[in-house]
Parts: structure tokens; sequence; C-alpha cells
């Protein structure tokens, strides 16, 4: 049965609508937050996806690919948003990135990016197994893309960017999923070592996002207890979403 074009419509509903929805939430806070509640909501960001590197994307990656896979995917990851980095550094005037939280918005789309395309092979090769499970697994990772939508579109409101192009960067970001789902529907028995690969990728450039952008902007908002406590509220929250989701 040819399921490839269901995986793909699928794949981008899951990405699209869970990341799109969560970057129009970032709208609905009525006013701008003050420093601290800044620094809170970004420490809190980082443990949240901390906790989706290191208790999701990482120890998937090793399970499928073993330990060099894996390592190769996370530095990898890392140096392509430390590139990705220093270009938007050298543009942050002309994009008016105001005091770089603007960059780090632009880093959660691409790090965003990056952990769509293995989710949505997941759901690609879920088609494979049962439609049902599929499906089901879509609606999962569509509820887990509403955090993610809503981390990216808070920084870049924060820029002072407006609605329509946060929205168009966060279904942006969601659109991965959809390429994924097609890919690994039509390849059914994809490479291990592959799928690893992209996880590890996402979950390097996740944690070089986490300590050079999210972390250091919180701090430079607001120095406190409050950071390291958002940060593991943080962390809890995104354990708890990695078990049970």
């Amino acid at each position: 049965m040819e399921t490839e074009g269901f995986s793909a419509l699928l794949g981008a509903f899951s990405g699209v609508f869970g990341t799109g929805l969560g970057g129009l939430l970032a709208f609905s806070i009525r006013r701008m937050p003050g420093n601290r509640l800044v620094a809170v909501t970004l420490s809190g960001a980082a443990g949240l996806m901390l906790a989706v590197s290191c208790f999701d994307l990482l120890p998937g990656a090793m399970a499928l690919g073993g330990l060099w896979t894996g390592v190769a995917g996370i530095l990898l990851g890392a140096f392509c948003m430390a590139g990705a980095d220093s270009f938007l550094y050298r543009r942050q005037a002309t994009a008016k990135l105001h005091s770089g939280i603007g960059r780090t918005g632009l880093l959660m789309a691409l790090g965003i990016a990056a952990h769509n395309l293995p989710e949505g092979l997941a759901i690609g090769s879920g088609m494979q197994v049962e439609i049902e499970y599929g499906f089901a697994l879509a609606m999962l990772i569509a509820l887990h893309d509403l955090p993610e939508g809503l981390i990216l579109g808070i920084p870049l409101r924060m820029a002072q960017m407006g609605k329509w192009r946060v929205m168009g960067m966060a279904l942006l970001a969601g659109a991965p999923t959809a390429a994924g789902a097609f890919i690994g529907d039509a390849l059914g028995g994809i490479s291990p070592y592959f799928v690893a690969l992209c996880l590890s990728f996402a979950g390097g450039a996740m944690v070089y996002i986490i300590c050079t952008a999210l972390l250091a902007e919180g701090i430079e908002a607001a120095r406190g207890p409050l950071n390291g406590l958002a940060l593991a509220g943080g962390l809890a929250v995104g354990l708890a979403v990695a078990v049970l989701l």
C-alpha cells in the first residue's frame, strides 16, 4: 500500500501545526515580560531542551548507532550551529536582532528544524509497521512540538519581530517533519545508523544552543537563584515529557 503521500501530510500536520501553534501562543502573552521573567523563561526553556537532548535524542542515537555514531553526530550538530551562530552574529545589526535575543530565537528555529527531521522519520517508519501506530505517534509528536514552538516564538517576539514573521519561522521549523515522514515511509528499512546520526546531530545542535544562547541570554537578562530553579524545573518537565510521550 502506497502511504508515502499520507505520511508526508501527517508529518506536515504534526510538525507544522504543533510548532506553528506553539509560535502563535507566544503572542498570547499580553504584555512583554520584564527582565526577571525573561531570565526565568529562557532558563526554563534551556532545562526543557536539555532534557529532550539528554533523555530522548542522545540515548536513542546511542541505542541505534552505537557510541561513535552518536559522538560524530553531536560534534557535527554543534559545529553546524556554531557556523550558523557566527553568520547570524555578523548579520545581527542588519537583521535588527536586538541584544542577541533575536539571534537566540533564530538558532532555536534551526535546532528545532534539525530535531524535527528524525521525528518525521519515526512517523514514516511507524506507518510501515501499522497505520494506526504512525497516526498515534504523529499526534504525540504534535503535542510534543507545542512547547518547542513557544520557546522559539518568545525570543523572536522579544526581538520585536512581527507576528506573521514569527509564525513563518515556526512553520518552517516544523516543515522537516513532513520530509522525514515521507523518507521514512518510502525507504521503510532505513539504515539505523542514518537515523542515529540525525538524532545525535539534533542533540548536539540543541546542546550548543542551550549553552551559548538560552543560558547566556537568561543570565544577561537577570542574575539570581530563580535562573537555577527555572533550569531545574524545565529539566524536570522535559524528563516527564520524554518518559510519558
